[in-house]
């Protein structure tokens, strides 16, 4: 692992960036969505991302847990295309614009059409089989996350949220299905406010990114850089 972090450190220096510090990824998103009360109350943030699934636990205000899955929204795109037959693009897309994780009875016989493009027939599939596999995938990561969370002695006395953010997380019905798994709260997790342009604020695939800028700046706050002694800034 330590091998691993010193490559991928000096790689960003290769590219002429200085790396000050580094922290968690699953840590850093919680930095962007749980307040200091929701870590005291209890929380757990799960990263669903496009190749692996974060997650990290907070109790008193403490972190407890953390662990990583190496399952995400791709295996859900790669499952409907093994299941259904259909290109790379054309699962992502379906999964994004008409798949869900929750099977709805009354839609069970609703059908989706497939527009025909270059080396691709015009095709109809069941919405249902669409959403089956989506949701078997799905379901199992919460599973394998509920599983391991349980083998934690603070589970048992768990009392918080579960919160849900990631690329991954834009999949209609996932807290509802989260929520049959989990037997807590379950809400998606929303960035905590920051200084400046709030376009990409609200976008759950940079809740990462955005948690390593609060983290850099409470460092940065924490440990001012040495000031320069006059006379001596040119040199």
């Amino acid at each position: 692992m330590a091998t691993r972090l010193q490559t991928t450190i000096r790689c960003v220096k290769e590219l002429g960036i200085d790396v000050k510090n580094y922290a968690l990824c699953s840590y850093a998103t919680a930095q962007a969505v749980l307040s200091r009360n929701q870590k005291q109350l209890g929380s757990v943030v799960i990263n669903l991302g496009g190749g692996v699934s974060d997650y990290i636990a907070y109790q008193k205000g403490a972190v407890v847990h953390s662990g990583v899955l190496g399952v995400g929204g791709d295996h859900l795109t790669n499952d409907i295309v093994s299941g259904l037959k259909i290109p790379y693009a054309k699962a992502e897309q379906l999964k994004k614009t008409e798949g869900s994780v929750i099977l709805n009875p009354a839609e069970s016989e609703e059908v989706i059409t497939l527009p025909g493009a270059y080396n691709f027939e015009e095709r109809q599939i069941y919405r249902e089989s669409l959403n089956t596999i989506m949701q078997a995938r799905q379901a199992e990561i919460f599973e394998i996350i509920l599983e391991d969370l349980q083998n934690v002695p603070f589970w048992a006395d768990f009392a918080g949220t579960v919160y849900i953010t990631g690329g991954a997380s834009q999949v209609k019905g996932l807290v509802e299905l989260a929520s049959q798994v989990f037997p807590c709260q379950v809400e998606l997790a929303h960035q905590s406010p920051f200084d400046g342009d709030q376009t990409y604020g609200s976008r759950p695939d940079l809740s990462t990114v955005l948690g390593l800028l609060h983290y850099a700046r409470r460092r940065n706050s924490k440990f001012p850089p040495p000031k320069v002694l006059p006379g001596l800034a040119s040199r």
